[in-house]
């Protein structure tokens, strides 16, 4: 699933507030942040499921966010539409950027009951 909002030139501090609001909601679904130490040699804990978040705030008018989340191909389309926007004036249409990603801990699997349990408004493609 996917949200975007517009917001003209003058309204850069909502624009801020809303990324900084949003950024919180998804930071708030991840129980825990695992950052391994320099060099670390952990095993894996096997196969697993990942659920990723990314949050964008560009300048602009030209991204469209229709379709990610509810399908692959929506989903590719829009990450491409981004990578390409976000190239635009050498990178300084972006205000800011965070992505969330779930397992973290190189040992943790995530299975399909943890997503419906932690993430119930996920789409399953």
């Amino acid at each position: 699933c996917s949200t975007s909002n517009w917001l003209g030139q003058r309204d850069a501090d909502k624009a801020e507030r809303l990324f900084n609001d949003w950024s919180n909601k998804e930071a708030s679904k991840f129980e825990k942040e695992y950052i391994p130490s320099g060099g670390s040699e952990e095993q894996g804990g096997g196969a697993t499921l990942v659920v990723v978040s990314v949050l964008v705030e560009l300048q602009g008018d030209q991204t469209t966010f229709d379709g990610a989340g509810f399908s692959f191909a929506g989903t590719k389309d829009v990450l491409s539409s981004v990578a390409g926007d976000v190239m635009v004036d050498g990178g300084y249409c972006v205000n800011a950027a965070e992505v969330f990603w779930t397992p973290s801990d190189r040992k943790e699997v995530l299975t399909k009951r943890d997503i419906i349990l932690d993430f119930p408004e996920l789409v399953d493609f």
